[in-house]
């Protein structure tokens, strides 16, 4: 979710919201701008995926399938 307040959120197939990592408040001049790009990749491969995102603050975020943070730079 990109907006006023951002988040990322895994949801089951059925559309239930399962795991939710929040990313706080949008910038009030650019509110749809905080997160700027998402990929979902084994990044360590163990045969699970991580989703990485990035932010208008240059924050790269990687977190497990539960929203989990594994790491950030």
């Amino acid at each position: 979710m990109n907006g006023t307040w951002n988040r990322v959120t895994v949801y089951s197939q059925d559309g239930e919201p399962l795991h939710n990592a929040q990313f706080g408040a949008g910038s009030s001049n650019a509110p749809y701008a905080q997160m700027r790009d998402m990929e979902v990749a084994d990044l360590d491969g163990d045969g699970k995926q991580e989703i990485v995102v990035g932010t208008h603050e240059r924050l790269l975020v990687a977190l497990d399938s539960q929203c989990r943070k594994v790491w950030s730079r």
